[in-house]
């Protein structure tokens, strides 16, 4: 329990820390300008809900 607890909080002052603004590209000619945790996070749901779809499909009925 305790060795969890030390690495949430070494993550969370990382995440803390890292919140200079960052440029996303992320068509041709668009882009946003959003935190660099925010971004991070982001990517990480996604990815968490892609291998999500891959490792738990859905039964199809018939």
């Amino acid at each position: 329990m305790g060795s969890r607890l030390v690495l949430f909080l070494i993550l969370f002052l990382i995440a803390i820390s890292n919140t200079d603004t960052v440029e996303f590209h992320w068509f041709v000619n668009q882009s946003l300008t959003l935190p660099l945790n925010i971004l991070l996070l982001v990517a990480f749901l996604l990815g968490l809900m892609i291998a999500a779809f891959v490792l738990f499909p859905r039964k199809r009925r018939g």
